[in-house]
């Protein structure tokens, strides 16, 4: 099995700078509903971007291939 115990560490740390410190499970709770609300707002813009720049890479070849349809 592999170690995680130093990955866990290292977003302690992180989380530590980002949250300010020590705090109650409340405050830990809003905390991780924040940063779960940030990546999945950073997850949907990337895969958004990615789908928009595969479509205006295509759209030549696309409407090369209708004109000739």
């Amino acid at each position: 099995m592999q170690d995680y115990s130093s990955i866990s560490n290292v977003i302690k740390l992180i989380l530590g700078f980002f949250v300010g410190g020590n705090m109650s499970e409340q405050g830990a709770d809003k905390a991780g509903k924040d940063i779960a609300t940030g990546l999945r707002f950073l997850f949907k813009s990337c895969g958004l971007a990615i789908c928009i720049g595969v479509i205006l890479w295509l759209l030549p070849d696309l409407i090369t291939a209708i004109r000739w349809w």
